[in-house]
This record gives structure tokens, sequence and C-alpha cells, in this order.
């Protein structure tokens, strides 16, 4: 009962300031639009309004602010909140906006509102700008919980345009861990290939250590004969023609012809995550050079 009673004065209140009915100061969005308000409404819900009219009397007779820094269609949408308790609407358009001005205001639930929506809404596409948005707020946990998801639905999120926007150290950090899911190994194999052809001038150099974290000997053995053949990113580079053609070997000689995969590759990735060659031993002077890998180079060649 208290609290329905409590609704419904700020129901009535929300009425008053709308009708601009006992109000005693306004606000001028930066289109110019003039809020009227109840400066004992805004004080007792929100921080930043409580330490502005807290001032000494003679710096705080002024009637009217114009808030700059926060979108018109958003500050209406705040001020309704401090009245109600209730957000009109959040979209994935909006909610980057709402968090700027919810920082602002110091209110904290509308902070904790816009969480829930991207937890709700994440996906293969937007993931990397919610992280984004969260490193750039410094939200705690929110960060971690995006990279996280990027790991358990991978095979998602490599097939989204969003993939190929990714900087390297992020690349790196997602395929080299060892929790990473995905139902086989050629999958993570084709993300490097996919994001290095992306943009291949200026990412081709990064293509040996790339490969160094990708789990070689869980892919196919004849998969990997394949590619020695066929990936002209691979042929062209020696170092990775090298490397890729040791592991091939050594997936011969153990007979690895079919692997068997797990959804969940945590458990074959740790497990070889210190076994793989030195990829040392295979860096050249010129790493760009390119070399005929042909059957009739001089480059040993790999028998199926």
């Amino acid at each position: 009962m208290k609290q329905q009673r409590q609704e419904s004065s700020y129901k009535k209140l929300n009425e008053l300031r709308k009708n601009a009915t006992l109000c005693d100061f306004t606000i001028k969005t930066i289109d110019g639009d003039i809020i009227h308000v109840h400066k004992y409404v805004l004080m007792s819900n929100c921080m930043y309004f409580e330490k502005m009219f807290s001032k000494e009397p003679k710096e705080n007779d002024q009637k009217c602010i114009q808030i700059l820094d926060i979108d018109s269609d958003i500050l209406h949408n705040l001020i309704d909140y401090i009245y109600t308790g209730t957000l009109v609407h959040i979209h994935e358009e909006s909610v980057e906006r709402i968090l700027k001005g919810a920082d602002i205001f110091q209110l904290f639930d509308v902070q904790d509102l816009c969480i829930e929506f991207l937890l709700r809404s994440i996906n293969g596409e937007n993931w990397l700008k919610i992280k984004t948005i969260a490193d750039s707020r410094m939200m705690a946990n929110l960060p971690i919980i995006c990279f996280q998801w990027a790991i358990k639905n991978f095979d998602e999120v490599f097939r989204c345009a969003a993939f190929l926007t990714l900087d390297i150290e992020r690349l790196k950090q997602l395929i080299d861990s060892d929790e990473l899911y995905t139902v086989k190994e050629e999958n993570v194999y084709n993300a490097v290939i996919s994001w290095v052809r992306h943009d291949e001038i200026n990412r081709k150099h990064f293509l040996p250590e790339l490969m160094t974290l990708v789990r070689v000997p869980l892919m196919n053995y004849l998969y990997v004969h394949r590619l020695l053949k066929e990936e002209p990113l691979i042929t062209s580079n020696r170092i990775c023609f090298e490397y890729l053609t040791k592991l091939h070997k050594a997936m011969l000689y153990k007979h690895n012809k079919t692997p068997k995969h797990d959804t969940v590759r945590r458990t074959q990735r740790y497990s070889m995550a210190r076994s793989l060659p030195c990829f040392s031993c295979y860096v050249a002077d010129d790493e760009t050079d390119e070399y005929d890998s042909s059957p009739d180079s001089d480059s040993e060649n790999i028998s199926g």
C-alpha cells in the first residue's frame, strides 16, 4: 500500500511537471527544449542535482541551466525516470547515450538497467562494441563477461563482420585461450586467414605469430596437407610454410588422421598448449620473402 501511494504521488508530480505547475526551475536541452522541474524532486532522487541545489544561497539563485553533454531525447527520458522510476525505452542505438547521461547524473540504477539490457542483447556482431563501451566506462565485470561470451561462442563470432575489425592484441587473446569453444580447430585457422585477408597489406606480417596460436595438431592432417598446397598466404610465407610442414610431418608420424573434436576445446587445448614445436627456430632473416613451394622446389615434399 505504501509503495502504491508513493508511485501515485510521483506520477502526480510528473503530471504537474509536464503542465509546468508549481515548478521552480527549468532545464534547457542542447536542442533548446525547455523542461520545467521541481527542485526538491530532483534533489531527492538525483545526486547530481542534490549537489547543485545544495550550494550557498548566492550561488543557487539561478532559475535555469542548459545541459549540453546529454542528448535532448535522453535528457527528457532521464528526467522522466527521476520522477517516475521508469525508463521510457532502452534500445541498442540509445543505450550508450543513456549510459553517458546516467554517468553524469550519477543514476547508478539506470546504469544497472543498461547493463542488464546489454547482457540480454549480446551477440556475435555486437559483443565487441559492448566490450568497448564497458572498457571506456571502466565497468568492472562487463568486459570480462563479453570476452567470455566470445570464447564460448567462437564459431558464431568469427563468422560475423565485427570479428574482422578486431585489433591484433584482442585477436591473439581470443584465439590463444585454452577455454575457446569450437566444433573443430579448422575454424580457428579459417578465422585467422579471414582476418588477415580483410586487410592483407597491413596484416600479413602478423600471420606467423597468429599461426602459432592455432592448435594445428587438432586439425585433420589431410586439411593441413591441402592448405600447404593451396593456401597462398601460407605457401608465400616461408616461416609459416616450414612451421606447418614440420607439424604436418609429426601428425603423419602419429597417424593422427582423424582427431576427435569436442565442442568444448578447453581440455584439448590446455593439454597441448606447451607441447607445440618452438616457433623461434623457423624465424628467417626476411619474413616477407616469397618463394617457390611447389613440388619442384628445394623444400622437402609432403607426401599424403
